[in-house]
């Protein structure tokens, strides 16, 4: 498979320009497409995860593989699993799409180690993400046995189960600060399902190896889905924030950290290729109480 890492808009670009397709390629607000459209952040987030598109693409007897692929940020499931479905490396499976494309949009109140899940922390807990394309060719090779159809081997399972023990540890000692419904967290690791079940309704992340900021609510679904299984009162995004979730909050964020903040609504991050520092993701938290703070006085106001 011919990949290629773009650490710039221009070089995704002109990678795009020169036949290769971009799968989750965007940097800041702007995300680069290629024929097949491979993006569901941003503007696009109405699209399904790609892991669910390649799939889909992949399932026709007539799909033609394109040359080659660019990418970049780092490595997840979701893009690893279509650049492998797309480069017909592993045939597609849809029940393994599904699970990728689950965890991707709304792993809150989620058993990760439950049938194809499990999937997904066997691959996690074999590497760990960097932003360069030594990262994607080394979580390739991974996804490569893990996401097949074939049965899952004894040894990835086993991994898969370490890897949740050592994350639900790891994310209980990460909260840092909690008021107001919002939860500020310091980790590498992405667990917000955890810190949505185990603490708020909203999660404000510190990546501290990265700089990245990140901040999450929860969907109705998961709402749902903590009430009925351990009686956790979590509110939804949109109760706390208003029909558009955090898409009304990113805006708030450019006099601290820039242009670029953006996501989905009910998720989110700071913009691509900047690193900030945990007072700034701290600010960051304070923003987001105080969001919500504005839009509880509206509410009763009306």
């Amino acid at each position: 498979m011919d990949v290629l890492y773009a650490t710039t808009l221009a070089e995704a670009e002109a990678a795009r320009d020169a036949g290769y397709e971009p799968v989750e390629c965007s940097f800041n607000s702007v995300s680069v497409l290629g024929p097949l459209r491979l993006d569901h952040h941003g503007a696009l987030s109405y699209n399904p995860p790609v892991s669910l598109q390649a799939a889909h693409l992949a399932s026709d007897p007539s799909f033609q593989s394109p040359q080659g692929y660019v990418v970049t940020g780092q490595p997840d499931a979701d893009a690893i699993y279509a650049l492998l479905v797309l480069a017909k490396e592993i045939p597609p499976f849809a029940p393994i799409a599904e699970a990728i494309a689950d965890l991707d949009s709304d792993p809150v109140g989620v058993n990760q180690l439950q049938g194809f899940y499990c999937r997904i922390p066997a691959f996690r807990m074999q590497f760990t993400p960097r932003y360069d394309i030594g990262s994607y060719l080394e979580a390739l090779a991974i996804g490569q046995e893990v996401f097949h159809p074939k049965p899952l081997s004894d040894r990835d399972a086993l991994h898969a189960e370490y890897f949740e023990q050592r994350r639900f540890r790891a994310a209980i000692n990460a909260q840092q600060h909690i008021a107001d419904d919002v939860v500020f967290v310091q980790s590498d690791v992405d667990s917000r399902d955890i810190w949505h079940d185990s603490f708020a309704s909203l999660v404000v992340q510190f990546k501290p190896a990265s700089g990245v900021i990140t901040f999450s609510g929860c969907l109705p679904a998961a709402v749902d889905r903590l009430q009925k299984q351990k009686g956790r009162q979590r509110a939804t995004v949109y109760q706390l924030l208003g029909d558009q979730g955090l898409y009304s909050f990113f805006p708030k964020l450019e006099p601290l950290l820039g242009s670029g903040s953006g996501g989905r609504p009910t998720i989110g991050g700071s913009p691509r290729g900047m690193s900030y520092t945990y007072d700034q993701a701290h600010i960051t938290y304070q923003l987001l109480r105080q969001h919500v703070s504005q839009r509880k006085m509206e509410q009763v106001s009306v």
